[in-house]
């Protein structure tokens, strides 16, 4: 459209619906998913690591520890296996994946990543549980981009995982 000698471009109204509306799906969706693995992976933490003080209560000190702590390393060595020695991922990988234009997140590995995390802090390792639950953020938001692309960018689908 032309007015005042200024060409004008309109854009549908549909556009800015569809983006709007995908954005609350999209926002929606994120938080539902991550505020249950936050909690789940909080609670699951502190329920594995109270049953492991339940059932070593009449084993020695330093005899309960060492069961448990290999336990802990079989099962983080068995999902390193099944990351195919690959590095398992944390937050450094969330920040370049963000700062990265294409989609280069492997959300296997992530899935795995955090998975070990889980069961290291569970197992009584100085893991953290926040920094884990930040890179599976990420992981939801890239798996949401997959699938429902409403034109957002992968920075902002990284950023809503993540918070």
């Amino acid at each position: 459209m032309l007015r005042d000698g200024i060409l004008l471009t309109l854009e549908p109204k549909t556009t800015s619906g569809f983006f709007f509306f995908g954005s609350i799906v999209v926002g929606i969706l994120m938080g539902v998913i991550g505020s249950m693995m936050a909690s789940t992976f909080r609670y699951g933490i502190n329920y594995i690591y109270s049953q492991q003080t339940i059932f070593i209560s009449g084993f020695p000190f330093l005899l309960s520890n060492i069961v448990v702590l290999s336990v802990t390393a079989l099962m983080v060595a068995y999902l390193r296996k099944l990351a195919s020695g690959i590095p398992f991922q944390g937050i450094a990988d969330s920040i370049y994946y963000a700062h990265t234009a294409t989609d280069k997140t492997k959300i296997k590995l992530g899935v795995l990543s955090t998975l070990a995390a889980f069961v290291s802090a569970s197992g009584g390792a100085s893991v953290g549980q926040y920094g884990p639950l930040v890179h599976f953020g990420t992981i939801i938001g890239v798996s949401l981009k997959r699938f429902f692309n409403f034109g957002l960018g992968l920075d902002v689908f990284i950023g809503a995982g993540v918070a």
